[in-house]
């Protein structure tokens, strides 16, 4: 009889628990959260909207070129000869977010700084720590269900990352590139409800924005941007 109670016990419990996960959770995972990316962020980057607009006039006739970062080439993350992952050079993503974010006149990816006609030069580099949390509620519900809560989408762990990034501003206006100014912006992500179909790519466009935010903010307060024509 106490075991039998004992297991109808845990069998609540899970069950209980799956009741939680499945309505916190929309059923079709393997499409929602591929898009949507549910995470969090610890850094609450400056807002340079207002700057930017108050500033469009003069920031539309600034040019600016990202420098590639030459480390990044051909990176890839290997374990036991496997690679198991691999990332795209940081500078690629912050280019194409100066693109989207239509705050200066023009952007451009370059691999030299001497080969820059540019007004102005950004590179940046970032790298993270990241961590898989295993649910163990899921975990065991997915045991005892026989893997049907994997099949369907349930989430089995969270992962999280500790992002550390670096940027360096050069003023190109003169005779040579001059550095007028460098940030560094510390970040923890944590991404909710990874399962068999979808896990977060930590260092893609969507992961790495907080950074970029806060290293173009720097960018414009204290980077030249918005003084008048070069020396």
């Amino acid at each position: 009889m106490m075991f039998r109670r004992l297991f109808a016990c845990l069998g609540l419990c899970l069950l209980l628990s799956a009741c939680v996960e499945i309505i916190y959770l929309p059923p079709a995972s393997w499409v929602v959260f591929p898009i949507a990316e549910i995470s969090s962020n610890s850094i609450e980057p400056q807002s340079y909207t207002k700057l930017a607009e108050d500033n469009g006039d003069l920031l539309e006739t600034l040019s600016v070129a990202v420098l590639k970062n030459p480390s990044r080439k051909g990176w890839k993350s290997r374990v036991e000869g496997e690679i198991v992952d691999e990332r795209i050079d940081e500078n690629v993503h912050l280019a194409e977010f100066l693109r989207d974010e239509e705050i200066f006149g023009s952007v451009a990816l370059i691999d030299s700084i001497q080969d820059s006609e540019h007004d102005f030069i950004i590179t940046c580099s970032v790298d993270c720590i990241y961590n898989i949390e295993l649910d163990t509620c899921m975990y065991l519900m997915n045991c005892v269900t026989l893997g049907i809560g994997s099949v369907i989408g349930w989430p089995h762990h969270n992962s999280s990352a500790f992002y550390v990034g670096e940027s360096i501003v050069y003023d190109n206006r003169g005779d040579e590139a001059t550095v007028v100014t460098g940030t560094m912006a510390l970040n923890y992500k944590e991404w909710y409800c990874d399962n068999i179909y979808w896990r977060p790519s930590f260092y893609d466009d969507y992961a790495l924005e907080p950074l970029f935010e806060q290293m173009v903010y720097e960018m414009l307060v204290n980077g030249g941007c918005l003084s008048g024509g070069g020396e």
